[in-house]
């Protein structure tokens, strides 16, 4: 986790950023057990083609209505 506060005249923010990493099979599973079909897999969100052994990935994913 990261914390950070913003301080302002205004008055002070306090910020959690909660980390947790997947790979892109255990976030296709958790993807499809919440309804989602993964329509893609892509090494960046502008796209690009998945590498596997790159250090980001994108999932693009739809839900559809039964």
């Amino acid at each position: 986790m990261d914390k950070y506060t913003i301080i302002e005249k205004a008055g002070n923010k306090t910020v959690y950023n909660w980390l947790q990493y997947f790979s892109p099979e255990k976030l296709g599973r958790e993807f499809k057990e919440a309804g989602f079909v993964v329509e893609g897999l892509y090494s960046d969100v502008a796209g690009s083609e998945f590498d596997p052994d790159g250090n980001e990935f994108a999932i693009v994913a739809s839900i559809w209505p039964e």
